[in-house]
This record gives structure tokens, C-alpha cells and sequence, in this order.
């Protein structure tokens, strides 16, 4: 079984009407879009295609008291994925996602309460043959020590670790130091 550390949220996706151009936004005044809703959060994006490929997934997070995580964590048990391991706390994130014509997305994102998940619990390894931890759940804490100490349980336990490093503008912005051209 996969088990994914991390983010379930909900995407609001704002499409740009095709037919415009990329700066085609009205500041400050009405814009056309088209706008779905759709749930997002790479670790449960991973969870969930894990459950679908392979019959066994689980996800480790933590969402809101709200009625979104109801709507959300229900998807990911259609999915097939095991959510006996959430912590309900806070409310749930959001990341707006915009599309322009050209099809490029920009993320506005609002994590909630996702990234104060603490007090991992060695059984979330239970049956757990590989840990995927995105890199969103090593930048802030305590979700980052949570992580810290789950990839150390997995390692003592022979669970393989896989990584994404999800944001590019993260990465950079936490860890690259900047390059300076004279």
C-alpha cells in the first residue's frame, strides 16, 4: 500500500475564455471565465490514482471541520482510499488555479489547516509499502516535522520514500538561494 503525507484541498479552476488573449483579466472590473470546482492536494492526488491503479492507498492529512472535507474526503473513499488517518481540525484549504488561453496555470493558494498537522502516530504506517511525501508537506511547520519523523519510522521499517518536489516557486523561494548575474 501507498500511504501520501500532504494536502487535500479544494481547486476552484478559472478558465480565461479561449478566445482572448493571455491578459485578457479585467482589473478591476468584470472578467468572463468559466469556473469548476474539483478536488485537489497532490498527496491526495496521488492517494487517490494509487487506490484506483493498484486497490490499496491512504492518505495522511489533516482538513477541516467544514463541509467541503466532507465533500473531499468522501471522494477520495470513492476512490478507494483510506482516510482512517485524518485529523479533523480547522478549516480546509483552497487553491485557485487560472488558466489563461494558452492553457498556463498560476496557483493563488491557501493551504487552511492542512499544513498544522502534528502528532504522527506510528500506525499510519501500518501495511505501508512506500511513503510519497510531497514537498509542500516539508516547508512549514509542524507539518514538517510530522513528516521528518514519519520518513525516519519508514526508514526504520524498510518502507521506501518517494518525493515530489511540487512547486517550483517553492522550492525555490525556501531553498535555492538566489543567482546573481553581474
Amino acid at each position: 500500500m501507498l500511504a501520501a503525507l500532504g494536502d487535500v484541498v479544494d481547486d476552484i479552476v478559472v478558465h480565461i475564455d479561449a478566445s482572448a488573449p493571455a491578459t485578457a483579466i479585467h482589473v478591476g472590473s468584470d472578467t468572463d471565465v468559466t469556473i469548476v470546482r474539483r478536488r485537489g492536494g497532490s498527496a491526495a492526488n496521488v492517494a487517490s490514482v494509487a487506490a484506483r491503479l493498484c486497490g490499496a492507498a491512504r492518505f495522511l492529512g489533516q482538513v477541516g471541520n467544514d463541509a467541503i472535507a466532507d465533500v473531499l474526503l468522501g471522494e477520495l473513499l470513492a476512490d478507494g482510499v483510506d482516510v482512517s488517518c485524518v485529523r479533523r481540525h480547522g478549516r480546509t484549504g483552497a487553491i485557485v488555479v487560472l488558466v489563461d488561453a494558452t492553457g498556463e496555470r498560476s496557483f493563488l493558494s491557501d493551504p487552511g489547516s492542512a499544513r498544522a498537522l502534528d502528532r504522527p502516530e506510528p500506525r499510519w504506517l501500518d501495511d505501508v509499502e512506500v511513503l510519497h511525501v510531497p514537498f509542500y508537506s516539508l516547508v512549514d511547520e509542524p507539518m514538517a516535522g510530522t513528516a521528518a519523523t514519519l520518513i525516519g519510522w519508514a526508514h526504520e521499517r524498510s518502507v521506501a520514500v518517494s518525493m515530489d518536489v511540487s512547486s517550483v516557486t517553492v522550492l525555490e523561494i525556501r531553498y535555492v538561494p538566489p543567482i546573481v548575474v553581474a
